[in-house]
């Protein structure tokens, strides 16, 4: 059955790749594939994405072992943002972004009441525009990623009145009104169009619906501005009788367009109050059509004539609260919740939104009091030049009490950067529908066309305790869109509670279980997991063939090919491979051909039918040792023969790999060896090091010795700026473990005023805070004045920070990595006391751009294989456990999922480390290690000796005191290795160590000491949360008693293990 899946996997696989990247529709083969899969649930989600199935979000199968207790992560994530950070909401090809970035109170900006930001990205379109290029394909736009600012679906203004303790006019802003003629039969009206101000008003029949009829006038200022657009009453010449009034940008500066209205002695005439200008002051007064469609001239003033007699009806008695801000924001990874108080009678409004997942967002509105609000929208449209045409169309669909607008236009897009190339293009909306709908009836809709195929709607609904929702989605037909929403409007409540239950779910079970001493380090942990799984996404049309994660959601949505190298590595701990971790690699493979270079340098970025082009470099080969990390992790023959077959295929034809990135060819032969390939093709992918005359040859011209850097470092060089990739060069499998020791002690070292952690800096900066002066302009914290480029915008940065200290962590420079790895994650992570993502951190450590960015995602590798040590091979069968338990920390829990690509079920390994003060000494403490519920052969447990000296150890074999050899793995390091039966048993391992002369103990944190069993072992206290264990393991062998304590340290030498890169 299992090679019949594989042939089955393998044949999708040939087919797409034989049809250039079309997508393969066999209705027989397809049903074939779904019964056979059926009965497969593990390997379901990889071949969906071939079949363009729909997704399974939960975890297939039982959690055996010792799996997590369940937890809410939703509200242990929820956070209060309001006049902090914007917020996002993630479907899977609909978004929202709130208002309010950086912390104004008051802001005009803050989110108010609606959806005002929703958008639709299916990768159609890297930007705006949709254009065919030879090289970039169709689709590829450099210009308008933030085109959700120019979004506008639905911006509420709450209409009170004597409910919110305000019985008439309306707070803080002039009241609109219309200007009639002297009978109230016509009104004077911006013109239809509104091509661009400067288009002459007309006289036409009074409609207080009209937005093109309602005027703010401004006794102070002069101005009479209209509602559609924001512009103002203007004559060319008000000091000329006959002069035609027009709309022109609002200007309390310029005299065309200052009036005076005097209702009280002179019957309503407008007049100019200063003419044309200081010489031609006569202004005179504003004439009326006498009938509809005559343009309003300027006359001799005469306020006895009739067509100079003008009324200011107000057009609203109720109250109307704009632009409200709400008191409190919160946001979860399910959804988002807004307060409001309306009003001197402090009216409660609360409005909760979520996105289903039918990719329809929706807002629950709830008042204490009934109020009624009032909804503008309107069709999308750029406001800069880069706009060519517009031909959206708006409707009211009063069967379906649904607000309907067709978008169109045509745009300016630069499909090319290197050449430049510009060419106009299909608006990325282009024909689809955009929808809009309550579950209370649409009332008082209206429309107006701001210029010819842009439109604005307004409407009102009703909103009391029961709530409200209005729902909106895209989709390229329209009544596909409009049963999206009905479904979520019959029953919100039920959408929402499955989304939270989703987000739970994957949070709880589908990534490693982590807790410890330091809450913000455990929110930091899911709130960076909660971003990966959030911006996850599966289109299934054309090259968008697999699911996969993303950067931000602000601008750098879809996968990267720098970022994915570190979010391949990430989904590699997902428990749920197929689903999360196996489209990072293979999205890549959809590619044609044409789309690479000769070298074997492929796109930055892509879509469904485009790609970005080619810059940036040779990243794309790192991506081999992340797909070999996700087969060590799932041993997934069919997954790695995908993976490798693609990569084969890109650098054989480039003559192999390109660039410095060795351990891309090591484990390339890796893979070739798993595979069974032949001795040659295994060895080829060494000529890659033979290119650069073999790898010591290669290190030792590059090692600066006297300085302990990598490449230039010399302060008095022309190149001697000390930059974050030459520490990160530490992070290959080859880099000399005495180099990293060197470098890091050199120029990592907390406290070190010439290093990459000075004191009062967020770790680590990008570039050593010795050459700070090199890189910024004379007495600033800038760089770009002077010509230095954008360096002060990237003082640090995520991706450095992966680099440096996933490097120390590699080659054991322990104690330095866990000093920046705790000062990164409070200082560069918190900020008001909550959980951020930031996209990086300025010169003056200041936040900047995006704070959800999944480029962060490397500090949860940094938790997991640096502070937790983990290592897994389902190829050797061996689980490995080399910790780096802070001082700062007396406790960490871990437990790590195990699930094999042909499994049914998930294990789940319980790893706790715990540290114990002894009470007769002051410089001394027990560390203790547990682990239980390992279903793989070989267990290796290598404890951190955290600075001090081994006093003595025991080891307990399911409460068995039992013999086994400490190994010195390094300075600072041990090692104990578990065989068959006794690698699943309870592992206890007790150290007693001693602090050395130089240890400083300041942080030292530990628990009481702990009682003793009868059998000597050291009973641990219950972790946080304590949960029933279960295993499917059969019992371990009885193993002999025998004394291990020891006052000697462990030899020197070490028996020989097999273990993983």
């Amino acid at each position: 059955f299992t090679r019949g899946v594989e042939s089955l996997e393998q044949k999708l696989f040939n087919l797409r790749h034989s049809q250039s990247q079309q997508t393969i529709v066999m209705p027989q083969f397809k049903l074939k594939a779904y019964l056979l899969l059926s009965f497969s649930a593990n390997q379901f989600n990889l071949v969906a994405a071939s079949l363009q199935l729909p997704l399974n979000k939960t975890i297939p199968g039982s959690h055996l072992g010792s799996p997590p207790p369940y937890t809410t992560y939703t509200t242990f994530l929820e956070q209060e943002i309001q006049s902090k950070k914007h917020a996002f909401l993630a479907g899977n090809n609909v978004y929202y972004i709130s208002e309010g970035r950086w912390g104004n109170p008051g802001n005009p900006d803050d989110e108010t009441i609606g959806l005002i930001h929703p958008f639709f990205n299916d990768l159609r379109s890297r930007g705006t525009g949709i254009v065919e290029h030879e090289t970039t394909g169709v689709g590829n736009d450099f210009w308008g990623w933030d085109f959700h600012k120019w979004v506008e679906v639905a911006k509420g203004t709450v209409i009170g009145g004597a409910q919110t303790g305000d019985p008439s006019g309306s707070p803080g802003s002039p009241t609109p009104s219309q200007i009639t003629n002297h009978d109230g039969s016509l009104c004077i009206a911006a013109h239809p169009t509104q091509d661009n101000y400067g288009l002459p008003v007309s006289m036409e029949v009074c409609n207080d619906q009209d937005l093109r009829q309602q005027w703010e006038y401004d006794a102070s200022s002069g101005l009479f501005t209209n509602l559609v657009k924001g512009w103002c009453l203007f004559a060319g010449r008000p000091d000329v009788v006959g002069q035609e009034l027009k709309t022109w940008g609002c200007d309390t500066s310029n005299p065309q367009m200052i009036w005076d209205y005097d209702s009280a002695t002179e019957n309503g005439r407008i007049k100019s109050r200063l003419g044309y200008n200081a010489q031609y002051n006569d202004g005179k007064c504003i004439k009326a059509g006498t009938s509809a469609g005559q343009v309003p001239t300027m006359d001799v003033c005469d306020s006895s004539l009739p067509v100079q007699q003008f009324d200011l009806p107000s057009l609203f008695t109720e109250v109307r609260y704009e632009n409200i801000s709400p008191d409190k924001m919160y946001w979860r990874p399910d959804g988002m919740t807004m307060e409001y108080s309306i009003g001197s009678a402090n009216v409660q409004v609360r409005e909760e939104k979520f996105v289903s997942a039918n990719d329809v967002i929706s807002t629950i509105i709830y008042s204490d009091v009934p109020i009624e609000i009032e909804f503008t929208g309107k069709s999308f449209a750029r406001t800069d030049f880069r706009t060519v045409s517009k031909s959206a169309t708006c409707e009211f669909d009063e069967v379906n009490n649904a607000v309907h607008v067709v978008e169109g236009g045509r745009v300016m897009a630069k499909v090319s950067e290197t050449p430049e190339v510009i060419k106009e293009a299909d608006l990325m909306y282009q024909g689809m529908s955009s929808v809009l709908s309550s579950s209370k009836v649409i009332e008082s809709y209206s429309q107006v066309e701001l210029e010819p195929g842009e439109c604005r709607y307004t409407f009102r609904i009703p909103v009391d305790s029961t709530g409200t929702t209005l729902s909106w989605t895209m989709h390229d037909e329209y009544p596909a869109a409009l049963n999206a929403i009905k479904e979520v409007l019959s029953d919100h409540t039920s959408y929402m509670t499955a989304k939270t239950d989703e987000i739970n779910h994957l949070l709880n079970y589908n990534l490693p279980y982590f807790r410890c001493e330091d809450e913000d380090i455990v929110k930091i942990y899911y709130y960076l997991w909660a971003i990966y799984l959030m911006l996850f996404k599966y289109v299934g049309k054309g090259q968008e063939a697999h699911h996969h994660t993303q950067t931000a959601v602000n601008n750098f949505l879809g996968l990267h090919n720098w970022d994915a190298v570190i979010q391949i590595l990430v989904g590699s701990w997902t428990t749920d491979k197929p689903m999360w971790a196996y489209g990072n690699v293979l999205l890549w493979s959809e590619l044609p051909l044409s789309a690479s270079s000769s070298d074997g340098m492929i796109p930055d970025n892509m879509g469904q039918t485009w790609n970005s082009g080619l810059f940036g470099g040779f990243h794309h080969s790192a991506h081999a040792c992340g797909a070999w990390q996700i087969y060590q992790h799932s041993g997934d023959d069919s997954f790695l023969m995908q993976a490798y077959t693609f990569f084969d295929s890109l650098f054989t034809a480039a003559g192999g790999v390109n660039g410095e990135d060795f351990d891309a060819s090591i484990c390339l032969g890796k893979m070739a060896s798993a595979l069974a390939k032949p001795e040659a093709e295994i060895t080829k992918w060494n000529e890659h090091m033979d290119r650069y005359g073999g790898l010591d040859w290669y290190l030792s011209q590059r090692w600066d010795d006297s300085r302990s850097c990598w490449l230039d470092c010399d302060e008095n060089s022309p190149n001697g700026i000390h930059r974050w990739g030459q520490i990160g060069k530490a992070d290959q499998s080859y880099f000399p473990s005495d180099w990293a020791r060197a470098m890091g002690e050199t120029w990592l070292a907390k406290g070190n005023p010439s290093g990459f952690y000075a004191d009062g800096d967020i770790p680590l900066v990008s570039i050593a805070k010795r050459d700070w002066d090199k890189v910024l302009c004379p007495g600033t914290l800038e760089s770009m004045s002077c010509g230095n480029g954008y360096w002060s915008e990237f003082a640090v940065t995520p991706d450095t920070n992966y680099y440096m200290l996933h490097g120390m962590f590699r080659h054991d420079v322990t104690k330095i990595a866990i000093d920046a790895t705790l000062g990164h994650f409070k200082l560069n992570h918190m900020q008001w006391g909550l959980p951020v993502a930031p996209e990086s951190r300025e010169a003056d450590f200041a936040l900047w751009g995006d704070q959800y960015s999944n480029f962060n995602a490397g500090k949860i590798l940094i938790l997991i294989e640096g502070i937790g040590g983990f290592k897994l091979s389902m190829s050797n069968s061996t689980f490995t456990h080399a910790d780096a338990l802070p001082l700062e920390w007396s406790f960490m829990e871990w437990r790590m999922p195990v699930r094999a690509a042909d499994a049914t079920n998930t294990a789940w390994v319980l790893v706790q480390e715990e540290r114990f003060c002894l009470d007769s000494s002051t410089d001394a403490w027990t560390k203790q290690i547990t682990v239980e519920s390992n279903p793989l052969d070989t267990l290796e447990i290598k404890p951190y000796t955290e600075g001090g000296a081994l006093i003595s150890y025991e080891v307990f074999v399911d409460d068995e005191l039992v013999n086994v050899v400490a190994q010195q793995a390094g300075k600072d390091r041990l090692s104990f290795t578990f065989n068959g039966n006794s690698a699943k048993g309870k592992i206890v391992v007790s150290l007693v160590l001693q602090a050395d002369a130089g240890t400083d103990l300041s942080s030292l944190n530990c628990k009481p000491p702990p009682s003793t069993t009868s059998t000597g072992a050291t009973s641990t206290q219950p972790p946080p949360t304590t949960t029933t264990t279960t295993t499917t393991q059969p019992p371990p062998t009885t193993t002999t008693k025998t004394t291990t304590t020891t006052t000697q340290p462990p030899p020197t030498t070490t028996t020989t293990t097999t273990t993983t890169q």
